[in-house]
């Protein structure tokens, strides 16, 4: 009966073990996908201030494209923006994720460690009583 208790609980803990690695796989992706995101907005913020310091436009033509390419641009970093925001709350959301599973894991650890030593403690009395009984039937 111990033995099968044991068996579960390390069972388990390889499941928690898994669990915990995906978890931490996935808070790295997320994070990888923010850091891209904000890199964007970033390099978007960049060429948006060079774009306003450039010179002026030397036909209407010139002008109409490069106003054309400034609200482009603004909307790409109104898009990258928001997605970046919406990157770092997930990102957020996979590390207390990543932090619930190592508690997981940890628990089942404790657990399970706990279970064996146990299960040595009975099968050392075990072996005890048996020796106490042979000392006493000679």
């Amino acid at each position: 009966m111990p033995r099968r208790k044991l068996d579960r609980l390390d069972r388990l803990a390889r499941l928690r073990r898994v669990e915990k690695l995906r978890a931490a796989s996935q808070a790295a992706e997320a994070q990888g996908v923010h850091h891209k995101l904000l890199t964007l907005h970033q390099r978007s913020d960049e060429i948006a201030r060079g774009l306003g310091q450039g010179g002026g436009a030397e036909t209407g033509d010139d002008l109409l494209r490069r106003m054309a390419f400034a609200s482009g641009l603004q909307t790409i970093r109104q898009e990258t923006g928001a997605e970046s925001r919406k990157a770092e709350g997930m990102a957020r959301d996979a590390m207390a994720k990543l932090r619930a599973a190592e508690r997981r894991h940890d628990v089942v650890g404790d657990q399970l460690l706990a279970e064996q030593r146990r299960v040595d403690a009975a099968a050392e009395l075990r072996a005890a009583s048996e020796l106490a009984r042979n000392l006493k039937s000679s």
